[in-house]
């Protein structure tokens, strides 16, 4: 993140992380086998949905971290995708991207 990100979206994302409580849900994302079924994957992403839009109300900078990104946030936005894909399997990435489509509903109605 210190080579795509620039100053504010470091410090939104640290500040973030310092804030991410754990849980089980979490616990679950880690532990996600590759080939983990349809039912699980989506029952994850509907339990991590509350906790992920908790921290982005509690952390509104963190949906444009890649603002201040030196070298553009799209360059930022492309680099941590491709970062995302080779930290995660397809199932955890799977669930990434149905926790996504379920935040602006959560964020427009609360948690």
């Amino acid at each position: 993140m210190t080579r795509v990100l620039g100053p504010q979206g470091l410090r939104a994302y640290a500040d973030m992380l310092r804030d991410v409580p754990g849980n089980a849900a979490y616990d679950a994302f880690d532990d996600l086998p590759a080939d983990a079924d349809e039912q699980t994957r989506q029952e994850l992403a509907e339990r991590l949905g509350p906790h992920v839009t908790d921290l982005l109300t509690e952390h509104p900078r963190m949906q444009h971290v890649s603002a201040d990104a030196p070298g553009g946030a799209r360059f930022a936005d492309r680099t941590m995708a491709r970062a995302l894909r080779d930290l995660y399997n397809p199932a955890q990435i799977d669930v990434l991207v149905r926790v996504h489509h379920l935040l602006p509903e959560r964020l427009r109605n609360g948690p």
